[in-house]
């Protein structure tokens, strides 16, 4: 824990790492306390994550306050993200999602974007798209990287490969936007998520198989479209 307030901060970001597991719940104090007050931006990603793992929904006024301190920085994105996966969709954490949405702040647009995906919402991955090719240049590396993190995987369930070499071309985003618009579901978007977090192969070929079924039954007529 001595390691939490050495000057450097990538000794400060793997202390927090090696904090966010089972043993770091003697930390929590300290790790609240660095979302909101370390100055470098990775340290404090690094805590909100911890934080998260650890379930201490203490920590979730921290991390709020965190964003709205820095919303100009990818973190407050990843924070978001965080925040949405240790709040759930309790009303508070819905309402303050929706204020980001709002901000014309494009970091905070996409993190609420993200944290819709985070509640298995497929809308969140829809929006992600389209922020793709409206958030600044310097914003669209986060916008790829979570793509490749819900939308990917959800693709790669029913055996549809949709990544490509970066940067990606206009009409490959316009073919991922047809294909989620049509295949797109929060329940995909949960399996997806499931599997990947898992990190289990063979739960993984489990629910890639069943959802191949089931997309067959629908090109067949004998299931309804998914909702």
């Amino acid at each position: 824990m001595c390691r939490l307030h050495d000057p450097d901060p990538e000794v400060r970001r793997e202390a927090v790492r090696d904090l966010g597991g089972r043993g770091g719940y003697a930390a929590v104090d300290d790790l609240r306390a660095l979302i909101t007050t370390d100055p470098d931006a990775g340290v404090r990603n690094a805590a909100a994550y911890a934080a998260m793992q650890l379930g201490d929904r203490e920590a979730l006024g921290p991390m709020r306050q965190a964003i709205v301190d820095h919303p100009d920085e990818e973190e407050a994105a990843t924070i978001l993200a965080h925040y949405a996966r240790l709040a759930l969709r309790e009303p508070e954490a819905v309402r303050f999602v929706e204020e980001c949405e709002q901000s014309n702040k494009p970091y905070l647009k996409i993190g609420a974007a993200m944290a819709r995906a985070e509640w298995f919402e497929a809308q969140g991955v829809t929006r992600l798209l389209t922020l793709l090719t409206e958030v600044p240049r310097e914003c669209r590396d986060l916008v790829v990287a979570r793509l490749r993190m819900y939308l990917i995987p959800a693709g790669q369930m029913i055996g549809v490969q949709l990544d490509a070499p970066g940067p990606w071309p206009t009409e490959h985003i316009e073919r991922m936007r047809r294909w989620w618009a049509a295949n797109g579901s929060d329940r995909l978007l949960a399996d997806a998520l499931f599997v990947k977090r898992s990190g289990d192969p063979d739960v993984r070929e489990i629910e890639r198989i069943r959802h191949a079924r089931e997309r067959v039954g629908r090109m067949l007529g004998l299931l309804p479209p998914p909702s």
